[in-house]
């Protein structure tokens, strides 16, 4: 679904509410456009999944690292360009340690993630999300104030990135809250 989408299904569901007296109103339930998808939530918090995460990363780091050389010393607002670049650097390390550690040898080798380990996956891309939000903030900046192709494409590059991100965090959140509370 597409952040568009995702606007207009929230504002129909809003206004849906809104309209709705106070007894239906609080019968309604939170599935509307943001009903969580079936399946085995654990099943797809893999280090191969994440590191799909990575390449996007990859490919914006290449954009942000370019903007950063022509715009983070002497442009006009050098700071965004640097700002974004150490953000999307922040990030891709943040997935990087996610991966180690769900590799790690102290975990037990298993084909699906536990909810266990799923946990402290949606608390580490909870911070890979929070700094997408703040890269794409200072790459939106750095293409505007310099106006760099570079910083646009680190934009769009990163705004992909910050919706898988944030897609996976919540499949984690589902795969560790549905061990506790059932699916």
């Amino acid at each position: 679904m597409t952040a568009g989408a995702l606007g207009l299904g929230l504002v129909a569901s809003h206004a849906a509410l809104a309209q709705a007296s106070a007894p239906e109103a609080a019968s309604c339930s939170a599935e509307s456009s943001l009903s969580s998808p079936g399946g085995d939530q654990c099943a797809v918090i893999t280090p191969e999944e994440l590191m799909q995460l990575l390449i996007l990363l990859d490919e914006a780091l290449v954009h942000a690292a370019a903007d950063d050389e022509a715009n983070g010393t002497t442009g006009a607002y050098a700071t965004a360009a640097q700002y974004q670049h150490t953000l999307l650097l922040s990030a891709r390390e943040r997935v990087d340690g996610t991966i180690e550690w769900l590799e790690s040898p102290a975990l037990a080798p298993s084909e699906t993630t536990t909810p266990n380990e799923a946990g402290p996956v949606g608390f580490r891309l909870l911070d890979v999300v929070r700094d997408l939000v703040y890269a794409g903030h200072w790459a939106g900046i750095s293409a505007v104030h310099h106006k760099s192709v570079e910083a646009q494409s680190a934009f769009e590059l990163g705004a992909q990135a910050l919706e898988l991100a944030n897609e996976l965090r919540a499949r984690a959140y589902r795969c560790y809250i549905n061990a506790y509370i059932g699916a």
